[in-house]
């Protein structure tokens, strides 16, 4: 998923030059800053529906950037979250996303936030 803004743009086309498949495009709303996306998204953490692992090498830098937004230095990461979660808001997307990946039974050893 590449938003379908700035740079973006130029990638998404050069990778459908190259033959790259399922390149999706994400097109924020209009008028949805940063701040009002990750907004949209509280719901699901406050609900317990996103999950991470118990450890990561990225985990610690991740939530830092995610919990200190939007005082932090950088909010690649949080960008990258919401467009996530917007477009798994989709419920044939989740579907597909743990038919994929093993089924719910593999994220039983995570934690919630």
């Amino acid at each position: 998923m590449i938003e379908d803004k700035s740079s973006g743009t130029q990638l998404i086309q050069d990778l459908k030059n190259e033959g790259v498949l399922n390149v999706i495009e994400y097109k924020p709303p209009p008028g949805a800053y940063k701040v009002m996306r990750l907004h949209a998204c509280s719901d699901r953490f406050e609900n317990g529906r996103v999950f991470l692992p118990l450890s990561a090498p990225w985990l610690d830098e991740y939530m830092i950037e995610l919990v200190g937004f939007p005082g932090t230095k950088h909010d690649d990461q949080v960008d990258s979250t919401t467009q996530a979660l917007d477009h798994l808001r989709e419920p044939d997307v989740v579907a597909t996303f743990m038919k994929a990946w093993g089924g719910p039974n593999r994220f039983l050893l995570t934690r919630r936030y």
